[in-house]
C-alpha cells in the first residue's frame, strides 16, 4: 500500500450540538493522517 499525506480541514459551530462529536471524531481520526485544521469560526460570523 502506498502512504501519502492526507489532511482533514473542518469547521466548528455549525451545529451546536455537533461540537462534542465532532471533537471526539477528530481524536480518532488524528492517528490516521497528517494534519487537521479546524475553522473557529461560526457560519453566521
Amino acid at each position: 500500500m502506498m502512504k501519502m499525506p492526507f489532511s482533514i480541514k473542518t469547521r466548528t459551530g455549525l451545529d451546536d450540538q455537533d461540537t462534542e462529536e465532532q471533537i471526539k471524531f477528530l481524536v480518532e481520526v488524528s492517528k490516521h493522517v497528517s494534519m487537521i485544521t479546524i475553522h473557529g469560526r461560526t457560519v453566521k460570523q
